[in-house]
C-alpha cells in the first residue's frame, strides 16, 4: 500500500493538463522549464551554492531544499535541482530535478516499482518517441560501486528522466529517487560533455 501511495503523490506533483507538447507544460513542485530560477531563489543563494558537472562549466547547477526557497514549499520532493547556462544573468531553467532522499539507504527493488509507476504516468503526459531504460554503474563514480536504475523518456523538446540512485558510501551523496525534465540542449550537453 505504501508503494502505491508514494506513486500517487509523485504523479499528482507532476502536474500538467492532458498531453503536453511544450516542455514548459510539465511542472515539478509547480516549477517549469524556461522560468527564471530567480522566481524561486535569491541571486546570492544561487551564486553561493552553484556547482558544476565534472567536465564542463557551461551549465551551473543549484540544489536546494524548501527552506532555501522564497516562494515554494515542497509537497512531494525533499530537494530540487535547477540547471541553467552559467553565463545567463536571468538563470533561465533548462532542467529541473525533484529528489526524494533516502538517508539510510535505498531499497532498489521498491524504488523500481515506483519508477515504473511514474514512467507509466509520464507516457500519459507526453508523446514519448523513445525510451532508454537501464541499470548500470553511475558514471560519476569511477570505482563502479554506485548503481543507477534510470529511464530516459524522449519526446519533442526534451526528455524526462526517472531514476533510482544507490550511491556508494565513498561518494558522500544520499541515495535517491528522482524525476527530472530536461530541455533538448541541456540533455545533449549532459550526455556528451558533462562527464
Amino acid at each position: 500500500m505504501k508503494k502505491f501511495l508514494v506513486i500517487i503523490v509523485i504523479i499528482i506533483s507532476l502536474s500538467t493538463s492532458s498531453k503536453a507538447d511544450d516542455i514548459s507544460d510539465f511542472e515539478i513542485e509547480g516549477i517549469s522549464i524556461g522560468e527564471s530560477a530567480l522566481d524561486y531563489l535569491d541571486k546570492n543563494f544561487i551564486e553561493d551554492n552553484k556547482f558544476y558537472y565534472p567536465n564542463s562549466k557551461k551549465y551551473g547547477t543549484v540544489s536546494f531544499y524548501s527552506s532555501s526557497s522564497k516562494l515554494i514549499n515542497f509537497k512531494t520532493f525533499d530537494n530540487i535541482q535547477f540547471n541553467f547556462i552559467d553565463t545567463d544573468s536571468n538563470y533561465k531553467i533548462n532542467s529541473i530535478r525533484g529528489k526524494i532522499l533516502y538517508k539510510k539507504g535505498i531499497d532498489m527493488e521498491n524504488c523500481d516499482v515506483i519508477k515504473k509507476g511514474v514512467m507509466n504516468e509520464v507516457k500519459q503526459i507526453f508523446n514519448i518517441k523513445k525510451i532508454n531504460d537501464s541499470k548500470k554503474n553511475h558514471p560519476a563514480d569511477k570505482s563502479g560501486k554506485s548503481k543507477s536504475n534510470t529511464a530516459h523518456m524522449y519526446f519533442d523538446g526534451g526528455k524526462v528522466g526517472v531514476s533510482c540512485l544507490d550511491w556508494h558510501s565513498d561518494m558522500k551523496y544520499w541515495d535517491n529517487f528522482s524525476v527530472a525534465i530536461l530541455d533538448k540542449e541541456f540533455s545533449s550537453w549532459l550526455n556528451n560533455e558533462a562527464f
